[in-house]
């Protein structure tokens, strides 16, 4: 199972440095929303077209630069406690 980075934890250990969505934030996702997540050193955005509580499913909507098992447009899932930026679609 890919291991993508806990923002949560990151934002707790580096508040000063480290912006992390709060739970309020967290808990309005819904489908159709973009949210950046990281492996390793690399950020990219997911599109949500998943929500159950703390689980998320998505779709990579960017070219990725450095080497992963999943790719551009691949499904991934991953947890809420991996979102480190949200963009609503009205925000694009």
């Amino acid at each position: 199972m890919t291991k993508f980075i806990d923002a949560q934890q990151m934002h707790k250990d580096n508040p000063d440095t480290f912006w992390a969505p709060n739970q309020e934030e967290l808990d309005a996702l819904r489908p159709g929303q973009y949210v950046k997540i990281c492996e390793n050193r690399e950020r990219f955005w997911v599109e949500l077209e998943e929500v159950d509580g703390e689980k998320l499913v998505g779709r990579i909507d960017n070219d990725l630069v450095m080497e992963h098992s999943f790719k551009y447009n691949d499904i991934i899932k991953f947890e809420k406690k991996n979102v480190m930026g949200i963009i609503s679609e009205g925000d694009l």
